[in-house]
């Protein structure tokens, strides 16, 4: 029983401070009357009688719950009929009351007066054989939420991305505005959904560049920052983030996951270089989306297309991260551009986008920088500065490779801003995002590639002759997929 009196000349009230929902709170502040609270004493305060309290948390009780079964499946029988098993067989779900103190969010006591009140009202007839809904022994089970609307939506944007308009899309905008509405204030256990990559604890960017030939190689190094970062104009091909012309600076969180991506072949050489931040930058990490969370009242009337959000927001690293082939690149990385576009123009801005390496199995994590984030710090060399890039043997033959940066002063560099290569240079100082860590910079010689697989048994079946006999043969492979023809 609960803690409040019944009494039939005196109505018992709940105020609003004995409520924690939000929603269901504003909505007994505006509509309640100054009354004695029966359960918190206070006085002259918002309050709804009790009855009506448990008509609104029944509205909501019987959109989202149901009672679980009483009796055990066919499954379960079998098992509890097992004598060498020990399994035990326990209903599913809570009980009602405990179920609303934790949604409506009110005190164990005045939700066993609900549930007092919903079976007082009940049509149950005890004679019967059917369970009552409110009894003892009740257990009630979440209903399945439906999540269609936001992936219905999804699909009808890829199709008109992919054959009907990409430019002006109304509805693509409207889609992507809803979908990533208020994303930088969510959360997950594994730390916000936009987190601050801070200069003074994070290692740095890693960007790789293959080399198929000496010649290129010599090209690279004697080009750095440049030739690591990203490529501005008609040099910048299309990638998963970024449409052809549009600047994205491609990299990852460490060094082997950069020779993953760019996919060297056997007999390349690839080089490395790590760019410190100059600044703090604001990165959309799809992985912690994957576990993203937020508060939600069944009370709110838009608790369905939230939690629908919120779902299809979990599945999207998945659907951004996955691997794509060089023959659908043209069309399966349309999608991703264009989210990155609209990610780049949002307010407050966000630099860039941290997703799951397909080409490392989802373990590390790549990196895609926008436009306005890819700016490199040119070197403080004084004009005329040549960098020439040598290759020596030591005396036990293994190779060295220097770099080595010509001043045209003979008592060295002469550190002045007019002496500094580019036009501009002080504005451009000033929006650079990135500068290369010289000592960070490694050739790797690609000697083999390695990957990770798994078997499938495929079994091959004929039927032959009017009776249809079924010969069978298994091939000898490892647990897996069974495909059958």
């Amino acid at each position: 029983m609960g803690g409040v009196t019944k009494d039939d000349s005196d109505e018992n009230y709940v105020c609003y401070r004995c409520v924690d929902d939000d929603f269901l709170q504003r909505e007994m502040k505006a509509s309640g009357k100054k009354q004695a609270c029966s359960y918190c004493r206070r006085k002259g305060i918002r309050s709804w009688t009790l009855q009506t309290l448990a008509d609104r948390v029944q509205e909501v009780f019987d959109e989202h719950f149901q009672l679980s079964s009483d009796q055990p499946d066919l499954w379960q029988e079998m098992l509890l009929r097992d004598k060498e098993s020990d399994y035990v067989w326990f209903r599913e779900g809570e009980e009602p009351q405990e179920i609303i103190a934790s949604y409506a969010e009110v005190s164990r006591e005045i939700a066993i007066d609900i549930v007092e009140i919903w079976s007082s009202s009940s049509e149950h007839d005890p004679f019967e054989f059917d369970e009552d809904p409110f009894g003892d022994e009740a257990r009630y089970i979440e209903i399945t939420t439906s999540h269609g609307q936001i992936e219905s939506s999804w699909s009808e944007m890829q199709d008109e991305l992919l054959h009907r308009t990409r430019f002006f899309s109304k509805s693509t905008v409207d889609f992507l505005e809803e979908l990533f509405n208020g994303i930088q204030e969510m959360s997950s256990y594994q730390g916000t959904a936009v987190q601050i990559l801070d200069p003074t604890d994070f290692d740095g960017i890693y960007r790789a560049r293959i080399a198929e030939t000496d010649n290129k190689l010599k090209e690279i190094l004697e080009g750095v920052p440049n030739q690591l970062g990203a490529q501005w104009g008609r040099s910048a091909k299309a990638g998963r983030m970024n449409a052809a012309g549009v600047t994205a600076l491609y990299g990852a969180f460490d060094a082997e996951t950069c020779i993953a991506e760019v996919r060297a072949p056997v007999g390349s050489q690839v080089v490395i270089g790590k760019f410190k931040l100059l600044r703090p930058l604001k990165i959309l990490n799809l992985k912690h989306l994957e576990n993203i969370y937020k508060k939600m009242s069944l009370f709110d009337p838009n608790f369905h297309k939230i939690s629908d959000k919120m779902h299809f927001l979990r599945s999207l690293s998945s659907r951004l991260s996955v691997p794509v082939f060089s023959d659908g690149e043209q069309f399966d990385y349309l999608i991703t551009q264009v989210i990155a576009e609209f990610l780049a123009s949002i307010e407050p801005r966000i630099d860039g986008v941290a997703f799951a390496s397909a080409q490392s199995g989802g373990e590390s994590m790549n990196v895609v920088l926008f436009a306005h984030a890819c700016e490199i710090k040119q070197p403080d060399f004084p004009q005329g500065t040549k960098t020439e890039f040598s290759v020596t043997a030591d005396e036990d033959d293994d190779l060295e490779f220097n770099l080595v940066h010509k001043h045209p002063y003979p008592n060295g560099p002469a550190h002045t801003e007019s002496d500094l290569i580019f036009e501009n240079e002080t504005q451009l100082i000033e929006k650079s995002t990135l500068e290369l860590d010289f000592k960070s910079i490694q050739i790797r010689m690609i000697k083999a590639v390695k990957f990770t697989s798994s078997r499938s048994t495929v079994h091959h079946s004929e039927l032959t002759g009017d009776i249809q006999e079924l010969y069978s043969h298994q091939f000898k492979g490892i647990d897996g997929p069974e495909f059958d023809f």
